[in-house]
């Protein structure tokens, strides 16, 4: 059998396992995490290898790693709304499976992340305040526990287990697979995109409106949107494009968006022009994830990221958001490093859900518009 020893999609990190293992099973993860036992060794689960810290090849040398790769089992219930899928799948593999059924789920943007770890930590989408995050939809999991046992936890067994794994799964143990609940795939389905090259203080205005827009705009559950800020084209500028998903009527959209629009400056200088496309569900994740395959191996990278929080009752300043802006469009514009910055809409208080749980930020994040550097 030949396998593909997976590098960490973040090449700033080059951890070396002490021995990189593939099981085909639970009862197999249980074997591999009773041997680390036995030996005094950190055991690490990798779903998709896409943690930007190399989580998935341990964090440090000489873990060993329970690559979950050939466990890609996926079954649907559509009597039942759930689908349990194994840890193995990639989320390109996921929506792909599940649009055949005429399902969904919330979920991210890159195909090639893993369920696994995407659902222990939360996983935001442009689907999220409509359906919550990835781990508010998991029923239930089959967990692998230090000790090498295998359980299911729910919310009637091991409730404990099963709060703590929706958060911060690897403090617990291993998920080999879980059960998550799913949607009819939507039937109205827009994403619409538009650019701009914006000088301080025009892009000060846009940023400042997106956050009003986010705050006051009465913005329905069916709507999730970003704007994607990036090196302009001479010093003192930034480039700004807006991206937006509506699972809903085009007309609605159309009514909810010039709310946001009609505060950009008229001066600004429009790059990309409106652009919306229509279509099935599966269209409009391919405008988001791009390609939903996952059979070439992931392009890697150098990079450094970080996630900001902006508490909902104090939002950023006009000055704070101008001293940003200048930053970003003075030393921004002379860096010689490749750099992006995104601002998802929109608060997250819309997305609730009694089961919900998290050791780390899910709770905080229903509070707060989500920052990500």
């Amino acid at each position: 059998m030949q396998v593909r020893v997976l590098l960490p999609v973040n090449a700033r990190y080059t951890y070396k396992p002490a021995v990189v293992t593939y099981p085909t099973s639970a009862d197999q993860v249980a074997e591999v995490v009773k041997l680390g036992g036995q030996y005094h060794l950190s055991v690490v689960a990798r779903s998709g290898g896409h943690s930007y810290i190399a989580a998935g090849t341990g964090g440090q040398d000489n873990a060993i790693l329970v690559d979950l790769s050939k466990n890609k089992q996926i079954t649907i219930d559509n009597a039942a709304g759930t689908a349990v899928i194994q840890t193995g799948n990639r989320l390109g593999d996921v929506a792909s499976a599940l649009n055949a059924q005429g399902r969904a789920m919330p979920h991210g943007s890159c195909a090639y992340v893993g369920i696994g770890g995407h659902g222990s930590f939360g996983g935001f989408g442009f689907q999220s305040r409509m359906w919550g995050l990835v781990l508010d939809v998991i029923q239930s999991a089959t967990l692998v526990l230090p000790n090498g046992t295998v359980s299911t936890v729910s919310s009637s067994s091991y409730p404990e287990l099963f709060w703590g794994v929706r958060g911060a799964a690897p403090s617990f143990g291993i998920v080999y697979s879980a059960t998550y609940k799913t949607f009819a795939a939507p039937t109205n389905n827009l994403i619409y995109q538009l650019g701009w090259s914006a000088t301080i203080a025009e892009a000060s205005k846009i940023i400042s409106a997106w956050q009003s827009f986010a705050l006051t705009g009465n913005v329905p559950a069916t709507f999730g949107g970003e704007l994607n800020i990036g090196s302009g084209s001479s010093r003192g500028r930034i480039g700004i494009d807006l991206f937006c998903a509506f699972w809903g009527p085009a007309a609605d959209f159309d009514a909810l968006i010039q709310k946001f629009t009609s505060q950009v400056p008229s001066t600004v200088k429009v790059t990309s022009a409106a652009k919306k496309t229509t279509g099935s569900w599966l269209t409009a994740l391919g405008v988001i994830m791009g390609s939903l395959s996952t059979t070439s191996p992931e392009d890697k990278d150098t990079f450094y990221a970080k996630s900001l929080l902006t508490p909902t009752a104090t939002p950023m300043t006009d000055a704070a958001i101008t001293a940003w802006v200048t930053y970003l469009a003075n030393t921004g514009f002379d860096s010689d490093t490749s750099w992006f910055t995104q601002i998802l809409r929109p608060s997250l208080d819309e997305i609730s859900s009694s089961t919900c749980s998290s050791m780390l930020q899910a709770r905080t994040l229903r509070r707060r518009i989500l920052l990500m550097v």
